[in-house]
Order: C-alpha cells, then structure tokens, then sequence
C-alpha cells in the first residue's frame, strides 16, 4: 500500500514537471534525494527484516528446545510411574503403555529430524564463515605480498651487512632458509604482478649474489681457522711431549740416585730397577713410533694448509729467537758477584732492565 502511494506520488510529480513549472529543476532535485533516502530506507528495512527473520527462528527454535525439555520431563516422570505393581486392569495398563511407547517413538523420529535440519543448517553457517575468513585473509595476504617482499629484502640486506662483521654460523643458516623463502614468494608476487617481474628477479638476483659472497667469505673463514687449529694442535702436542720426556728424564735421574745412595741394598735395587728400565724402555720405543707416525702426519697437514715461504720464515724465526737466547744466556755467565752496595744496586736495576727485555721479546 505504501509503495503503491509512493509510486503514484512520484508520477504526480512527473506529470506536474512536464507542464514547465517555475520550479520544476528544484522540484526534481528535491524528488530525486527523496527517492534515493527511500531506496535506503527499503534496502535497510529489508535487511532488518532478514535480521528479525532469523532472530525469530532462532528464538522459535530455543522455544521449542525448551519446550520439548519440559515435555521430555513430564513424560519421563509419566514413564517412572509404577503403575506395574497394582495387578488389577493390568492389561489395560499394559495397552495404555504401548500406546505412550509409540507416541515417544513417532515425536522422537519427528524432533531428530527437526534438530538434525538445525544441526546441519548450524555446520553450513560455519563451513560458509571459515571459507570467507580464509579468503578474505588471502586477499589481505595478497594484497600485503609486494610490501612483505620489500621487507624480506631489506631485512635480509642488514643481516648481511651484520654478519660481515660478526659471523654466526647459525644466523646464516637460518638466513639461508629465508632466502629460499624469498625465492618461493618471488614465484607468487610474479604471478600476482606480472608486470613488475623483471624488477622482482633483479632485486632477488642481487640478494642471492650478495648471500652467495657472504657464503664464500665465511668458507674462507672457516679454512683458515681449521689450519690454525691444526697448527696449534701440532705445537700443543709438541709441548705435551717435551714434558712427557722431562718427566721421563726425571724418572731416570731418580733411579741413579736411588742406586748411589742406597748401598746396602744396592743389589735388590739393581735387580728392582733394571726391570723398571725394561719396562721404562719399551713404553720409550713404543711412545717414539707414535710420536713420530703423529709429527710426520701433521707436518704434511700443516705443509698442505700454509705456504712453503711461511714455514720458512717461522723457521728462521725460531733460529734467531734460539740464538738471542744463547747469547743471553751467556751474557748471565759473565756476571761476576758485586763487592759493594752501589755495584749491586746497579746490577739490580740492570737485572729488572734484563727481565723487562726478555718479557717483551
């Protein structure tokens, strides 16, 4: 009835223009916003209508769960009822329960299927919004591709220039995941904008070349620290040896003084001590073999790993420190005893002078 008013109102208005009225252009304008707040008035009104529709059912539907519960309570007392007992009319009794057996059975088929068709209606509703959310989150992700790529570049750009300056080698490997990453995203952007493609694989090209460096920098890093502890291990196992055979010579030193001073039981020593050379000498043999199969091994390691000009410097190195050394010390043989308290003051401060030069060397 409305909508039938309405409409004949805006013919009127219509036909009243045609006549070129004064006012018509006004008329019309004002005619138009009046249409348009009308057209948004019905849409919104649908839109209500559609929203009390569905509330309506909703409520209508939690009524008629609370409805089926109270009727669900009263017959299960009904059902609870134990009419059993009395044996008079117990075959109209037992007729009477049929017939509320049969009508639980026929409302039970009937309210499954109404709470089945809900339960289904439910589960579409929630299929309906995880598949719009999930789109609408790709789109989101879509639409933020090209920015998260200008990102990953640039936050792989200040890794790079980080790790140059302090390698860690678990940092680069994680680094190494996200550039293939970045390798996997540029394939998506591509696709997404095809058009900016050539600038896409030139930004990526240029990240993977500069990681390709950074990779070739830390291998050299790597090899020239392996060589290191090679060398320093070979010098730690020279050191090693030099006090195994001091501690032998210690051994031996105490064994001839063992036999001097003890004469009384010099020959029980002799016989004692001459199995403990034995012994002593086999474990000598033995100990040289390896130690010489272990030097040889490294000398070639460590002749593989550095220059033969380097070796020869440290060579040369270690003969001059040998003869400074000499030369000190006969420098500390010359040294006769002072006779008064001036001369040995000087030689104090000359011995200081002496221990501040070999420190430093």
């Amino acid at each position: 009835m409305v909508d039938a008013n309405i409409a004949a109102f805006f013919l009127l208005i219509k036909i009243f223009c045609r006549k070129k009225c004064i006012e018509s252009n006004r008329i019309l304008s004002r005619t138009s916003i009046i249409n348009d707040r009308y057209a948004a008035n019905r849409q919104l009104a649908v839109e209500m209508n559609d929203k009390f529709q569905k509330s309506l059912k909703y409520f209508q539907f939690i009524q008629d769960c609370d409805n089926l519960k109270e009727w669900l309570d009263m017959k299960t007392l009904q059902a609870q009822d134990a009419t059993y007992r009395d044996t008079a009319n117990i075959h109209t009794k037992y007729l009477h329960h049929q017939k509320f057996q049969a009508e639980i059975n026929s409302n039970k088929e009937l309210d499954k299927n109404l709470i089945d068709q809900h339960i289904d209606e439910l589960d579409n509703l929630w299929i309906q919004l995880e598949g719009i959310i999930h789109e609408k989150g790709e789109r989101f992700f879509d639409a933020n591709r090209s920015k998260l790529f200008q990102q990953s570049i640039t936050n792989l750009e200040e890794f790079m220039l980080n790790i140059e300056k302090h390698l860690y080698a678990e940092k680069l490997l994680k680094s190494q995941q996200q550039v293939d990453e970045l390798r996997i995203q540029t394939e998506k952007l591509k696709q997404l904008e095809p058009e900016k493609s050539e600038e896409i694989d030139t930004k990526r090209l240029q990240v993977e070349e500069k990681f390709a460096k950074l990779l070739l920098s830390l291998e050299q890093k790597k090899l020239h620290l392996e060589q290191q502890k090679h060398l320093h291990q070979c010098i730690h196992d020279i050191v090693d040896e030099q006090t195994w055979l001091s501690e032998k010579h210690h051994l031996l030193q105490t064994y001839s003084d063992l036999i001097f001073n003890n004469k009384q039981q010099a020959l029980m020593n002799i016989k004692l001590l001459k199995r403990k050379n034995e012994t002593l000498l086999k474990e000598i043999e033995n100990h040289e073999q390896c130690l010489l199969e272990h030097l040889t091994t490294e000398c070639i390691r460590i002749s593989k790993d550095y220059p033969s000009q380097n070796l020869y410097q440290y060579y040369y190195d270690l003969s001059d420190a040998e003869a400074w050394l000499g030369e000190q010390k006969l420098y500390m043989m010359n040294k006769e005893p002072s006779k008064d308290e001036l001369i040995t003051q000087t030689f104090i401060r000359q011995q200081q002078t002496f221990d501040q030069t070999i420190e430093n060397y």
